[in-house]
């Protein structure tokens, strides 16, 4: 893809697949248990796609891509910013409203994530990972209580 990305480097489309190609990267480093170089490709993604996205700010899809290399790296912030942009883009986006709560949950705000989880059931009743999401941060929610 760097050729592609070399020979036209305003190719949106171009830097998406890049961003997805070095996401995959990082995926595969980190269950390999290669957390540097994990990061190192996760960085090299959010590079990608934000170049991707200054070109074509309102890709729901990019956008989430975006949020999820930003919480692979455990910016949960970044990734909520940019999760919300493609929901902003596409409100009946499940993959994207899924990592927002992911990623609310990750930042902590689990009555957040909970709201995102019961939005995507509210569009999907049958979406599986918003029901185990959902499950899982009610397990949290009872074992806190004192």
């Amino acid at each position: 893809f760097q050729k592609a990305i070399s020979l036209q480097p305003n190719n949106a489309r171009n830097l998406f697949i890049d961003g997805m190609a070095l996401a995959e990267e990082g995926w595969d480093a980190e269950r390999d248990r290669n957390m540097q170089s994990a990061a190192a490709f996760y960085n090299a993604a959010v590079a990608s796609y934000q170049r991707a996205l200054a070109l074509e700010p309102k890709n729901a899809e990019g956008q989430m891509n975006l949020g999820k290399a930003w919480l692979r790296l455990r910016q949960p912030q970044h990734a909520i910013a940019s999760l919300r942009e493609a929901i902003r883009i596409n409100d009946r986006y499940v993959a994207a409203r899924n990592e927002l709560a992911t990623a609310l949950a990750a930042s902590g705000d689990l009555a957040a994530a909970q709201i995102e989880f019961r939005n995507v059931l509210a569009i999907d009743p049958n979406d599986e990972t918003a029901g185990r999401g959902l499950a899982l941060i009610q397990q949290l929610q009872e074992r806190a209580k004192p």
